[in-house]
């Protein structure tokens, strides 16, 4: 029969104490089974934190003895099951809404929170480990920082690219800097750029010079895309429109104008660097036909005006391209009429 060694009754005290704050915790930390990432699955529902955690774990094992520098793979796991433990309480924020450092005054605070729920030297440690993480100053939180944002974009590859945002499709191309510090990890961020662009596909987009009296109508965009930059009217082409149909729509909804004696006229062919943007944009060229110039979205553009061809506003958005190749919609104007 085994005989159970007696432990002090002090000594037992402290240790139910120290187990109810290690079973409090974890009960708190099952909410990250729960709390839902930006990332989709493909299966078609979203990504708990804790998913994300699991298979950036992964990756460490796999990577670990490829990079250059020697990591301390017991330190990297554990960092990388801690490094978004603050999101039990402040929840997950993506990338592209997070300020400048990454790190928000809610997660300061939840690590502190932290600290004190589990308390002595674990406590300390989880504490330090999520500091040393976001510093990125030592091998290791530049190894786990490097395979959090890579892990990221290969979820997103993974899912339904109905899910995909623009700016989900910008951060495929914004990581560089997380992996630059390492050749295999440069590799392995190359190869999953490779698969989101086989997955992206330039949009089409329809540009229509608008003539009155020997003037072209410009307006001064407001969107983030081409902000403060002067183009025409347009727009997307839409499944199944034909371009004329296109024309007319996008002129009419952004301007109240009708138009005329359409013509298709010129294409360029435009990729936006730093961002997942492609366009072939189809320009045509057409006349005013009537209607009273208004600012139909104001939240797209600041103003309309109208402007000779030979004194264009500055700085022009993709008609820049048009210019250059000295391009004239006039001509198209003179050669039909």
């Amino acid at each position: 029969m085994c005989q159970r060694t007696a432990i002090p009754l002090e000594e037992e005290c402290k240790m139910n104490c120290s187990l109810d704050k290690m079973v409090s915790f974890l009960h708190q930390a099952e909410k990250l089974k729960c709390e839902l990432r930006h990332s989709w699955l493909s299966s078609g529902r979203q990504e708990s934190v804790a998913e994300h955690v699991w298979r950036t774990s992964l990756m460490a094992l796999l990577f670990s003895h490829h990079v250059s520098e020697e990591i301390d793979l017991c330190k990297a796991l554990k960092m990388i099951i801690i490094h978004d433990l603050v999101e039990i309480e402040a929840g997950d924020t993506p990338v592209f809404m997070q300020d400048e450092n990454g790190v928000s005054q809610r997660e300061l605070q939840a690590i502190e929170e932290i600290r004190t729920l589990i308390g002595d030297e674990i406590g300390e440690q989880i504490y330090a480990l999520w500091h040393e993480f976001n510093q990125r100053k030592t091998v290791e939180a530049r190894f786990v920082y490097a395979l959090d944002k890579l892990e990221a974009n290969l979820q997103h590859n993974e899912a339904d690219e109905r899910t995909w945002t623009q700016e989900d499709k910008n951060q495929v191309f914004k990581i560089d800097h997380a992996c630059d510090h390492d050749p295999f990890l440069s590799s392995v961020n190359e190869r999953i750029k490779k698969d989101a662009k086989q997955r992206l596909h330039p949009k089409i987009g329809c540009g229509v010079f608008v003539i009155k009296d020997g003037k072209v109508l410009m307006g001064k965009r407001k969107t983030k895309h081409g902000c403060g930059q002067w183009a025409s009217p347009g727009g997307h082409l839409e499944y199944g429109e034909e371009l004329e149909e296109c024309a007319k729509r996008e002129v009419e909804e952004e301007t109240g104008l009708r138009i005329k004696n359409i013509r298709q006229a010129a294409y360029t062919n435009h990729l936006f660097e730093g961002t997942a943007k492609h366009y072939v944009t189809l320009w045509m060229v057409s006349e005013y036909a009537g209607g009273k110039l208004e600012l139909r979205e104001p939240d797209k553009f600041e103003k309309w005006d109208w402007f000779d061809w030979d004194n264009l506003p500055s700085p022009l958005f993709t008609e820049e391209t048009l210019v250059k190749s000295a391009f004239n919609p006039l001509r198209f104007i003179e050669k039909y009429s």
